[in-house]
């Protein structure tokens, strides 16, 4: 099915046994062409065509000069690039002559080129250091599928291997973390990381993997085959559970459909042991699941049964079920994540900004915001770390006054819930901004101290008499004159601390504030959202008294809010001075999808994705009217061109015979006028002369003697000729 460019050196491969990638390719069934620098000239024209679905750069495959000539070439980047844009894939391994003169990777597409392999110092030996998993690497599919790798195992076959032992050579540098994801890194002297293994972003329409490991020198078989089969294949989002005793020619085809599309997928045998899927359907490897017509759930086992029904729940699992009895009929178990289509590019930007800024959105209180509601959307697969944040606590360093930020109350408790999150609640940081603020709390209004409470009750660490604090505020509010944003900031932490009897007064209170779907505007009616769906999970658990009595209204006011924030969304693939899509605001957004997220868990109807079929079909459709009505028109212009065509030839013929009768007439004018003319000329000539003279003399005398008067007499007869109208038949055949 698939095919792979595999670019070695050839000095190499003479030199050293273990440098020749090729007869692991075969191992794991990767058909290849390899290109050197005899025919590394042919590899530009060849992707022109379509020929590969990768192009593997084996270790060092770039030292050699002719090799490195081409591929850094002009000409070559352009054509890559438009390779690459084409859902194609790449890897680059080891490369130690391009690190020893820290050269960049330019052969790559923008932005990706920026990267630049730096050697080692000379005083470091190859297997000083270690390697260091980032989360993103835990969770992503290169350490999972097909085989899940450990670290451990990694580290000790590059020591262990004995024909080349060491960790590593050289490392990359200028690795964004909005263009790349870090699955493997080491630390230098100052603490400094030093990327080893990093893959482009999935949102990317290719797939790139840069290592700094030998993976196919030094023999990392598990590792090297799970990238290859995400930078050949793709990633493989859906299994197959197939029953290989009972076949379909119907399933059989779709299956060799797929194969031929080269649509990504692993089949699971029914009958043999299934923990492989198990293990892949709990690390989110595969997002759907199709059964074939002779298996259902139960015959694979309650446990299988019950994580594939889990991850229907959770949204983490579409389940398809095709029916061999009713012909054409399929079924699709599913809930709906439309949102997280959203978020997950909401991910990237946000990464971009902190990378560059340390900032989201411009400003320390947005920064903290964001990331508060990154924290409690499960679905987020970005990772956010000491390093993802180095400028962002580098910022608040400047502004930190005895653990405060500029001994502002609100940002401070924002300064601690960051620390905490990040630094640990123990750190020294940590505990002088939780010292500062319980020094200064009982000095400041009821909202202030909610917060402050609040931001302790979520970080954990609030004590008994704080929580009971935090209640007596709540207790004493007189709703009924508070704002909508208060009285959101309250109802949050009733929620946190599960102040039931606080609850019901706000909820109502906000009800009779809603206008038009919304409070005060996208931000505040997105927190509300949230929290009111707080309430009524709450309440489902702990008072199904008073959940049963306010869930219609408190659905009905989160209906219309929902409402409201999807049609206030920005189309960013329409605007593109935009970078988000509510407020152009980073906090805004997130506090949307969080909302928008939430409410999709608590509706069993998957709505969008019923709207989404619903356009696709009608287009299908449209598409389809229009092509019938095209072949009507079609049509219509055919019969036109048959009748032009009969009339045309029918027109013809009558031209044929009009030219015809034009020459007879003009031939019959012509005897007739001669014949007069002849018979005049006689007569007068006999009455000229008064006497019966011979005939010859006649004629002599008639036509021979006058010559020149006839001739002019003649050639005015076949002028006038010239003007003579057609017959009238013939005339009116040509209309």
């Amino acid at each position: 099915m698939y095919n792979i460019a595999l670019v070695q050196n050839q000095s190499e491969m003479s030199h050293y046994g273990y440098a020749d990638a090729r007869p692991f390719l075969e191992e794991i069934g990767y058909c290849f062409v390899l290109y050197t620098a005899q025919n590394i000239q042919e590899l530009s024209s060849d992707l022109k065509r379509g020929k590969f679905d990768a192009v593997v750069f084996a270790s060092n495959a770039l030292n050699d000069k002719t090799i490195r000539d081409n591929v850094m070439s002009d000409d070559f980047k352009t054509e890559f690039a438009k390779y690459l844009e084409n859902g194609k894939g790449c890897l680059v391994l080891h490369q130690l002559r391009l690190a020893q003169s820290n050269t960049l990777l330019k052969f790559l597409p923008k932005p990706l080129d920026l990267v630049k392999l730096v050697a080692r110092f000379s005083d470091e030996a190859a297997s000083d250091g270690d390697l260091y998993q980032t989360e993103t690497t835990k969770k992503n599919v290169c350490f999972l599928y097909p085989h899940s790798v450990e670290l451990s195992q990694v580290k000790s076959q590059c020591l262990s291997f004995r024909s080349l032992k060491g960790l590593y050579w050289h490392y990359f540098e200028n690795i964004n973390r909005s263009d790349w994801d870090l699955l493997l890194y080491d630390v230098d002297r100052k603490k400094q990381e030093r990327p080893l293994l990093a893959i482009s972003k999935e949102s990317d329409p290719f797939r790139v993997v840069i290592s700094a490991l030998t993976l196919d020198w030094q023999k990392q078989k598990r590792l090297l085959q799970n990238i290859l089969t995400y930078v050949v294949e793709g990633r493989h989002n859906t299994a197959i559970i197939m029953d290989p005793r009972n076949t379909s020619a119907t399933f059989g085809y779709f299956i060799e459909c797929l194969k031929s599309e080269k649509y990504p997928f692993r089949a699971y045998d029914i009958d043999q042991d299934l923990s492989d899927l198990a293990r892949n359907l709990k690390a989110g490897v595969h997002a759907i699941v199709v059964l074939d017509p002779f298996v259902n759930t139960k015959r694979m086992g309650a446990n299988i049964s019950a994580l594939i029904e889990q991850r229907i729940k959770d949204g983490e699992l579409k389940l398809i079920g095709i029916s061999e009895i009713e012909t054409g009929r399929f079924q699709v178990a599913g809930r709906e994540r439309f949102a997280l289509r959203i978020l997950y590019d909401l991910e990237m930007q946000i990464q971009k900004e902190l990378y560059e800024t340390g900032y989201i959105d411009g400003s320390f209180w947005s920064t903290v915001e964001s990331l508060q509601i990154l924290s409690e959307i499960k679905q987020v697969k970005s990772e956010f770390d000491i390093e993802t944040l180095r400028k962002t606590f580098e910022s608040a360093k400047v502004h930190d006054r005895s653990g405060s930020y500029d001994e502002v109350f609100g940002v401070t408790c924002a300064l601690f819930w960051l620390r905490a999150k990040f630094l640990g609640k123990t750190h020294p940081d940590t505990e002088r901004t939780l010292a500062w603020i319980g020094k200064n709390l009982q000095g400041y209004e009821d909202r202030e101290r909610t917060l402050a409470y609040f931001t302790l009750v979520n970080v954990g660490v609030a004590t008994k008499n704080e929580k009971e604090s935090l209640r007596s505020i709540l207790i004493e509010q007189q709703i009924e004159h508070l704002s909508e944003i208060d009285l959101i900031a309250y109802l949050k932490a009733a929620v946190a601390i599960k102040a039931k009897d606080v609850l019901i007064p706000i909820v109502k209170r906000l009800g009779d504030l809603q206008e038009d779907g919304k409070w005060v505007d996208l931000a505040t009616s997105a927190t509300a959202i949230s929290a009111l769906l707080e309430v009524l999970d709450l309440l489902r658990i702990e008072d199904t008294t008073s959940y049963t009595a306010i869930r219609p209204s408190l659905e009905s006011m989160i209906s219309k809010a929902i409402i409201y924030l999807q049609g206030s969304r920005a189309d960013r693939v329409v605007n593109k001075d935009i970078d988000y899509p509510w407020d152009n605001k980073a906090s805004t957004s997130l506090k949307c999808i969080q909302a928008w997220l939430r409410f999709e868990e608590s509706i069993d109807l998957p709505v969008r994705e019923i709207i989404d079929t619903l356009v696709s079909y009608s287009s299908v459709e449209t598409e389809k009217s229009s092509a019938k009505t095209a072949l009507s028109i079609l049509e219509e212009i055919k019969k036109e061109n048959r009748k032009l065509s009969e009339e045309n030839h029918e027109l013809t013929a009558r031209t044929v015979q009009y030219k015809r009768s034009a020459y007879m007439n003009k031939a019959l004018w012509v005897s007739l006028l001669t014949t007069m003319y002849v018979l005049s000329s006689i007569i007068i000539y006999w009455i000229r002369i008064g006497s019966n003279p011979p005939a010859l003399s006649i004629i002599t005398g008639t036509f021979i003697d006058s010559w020149p008067f006839h001739l002019a007499f003649i050639g005015l007869i076949i002028a006038l000729l010239r003007f003579l109208p057609p017959r009238r038949e013939a005339q009116k055949g040509t209309t």
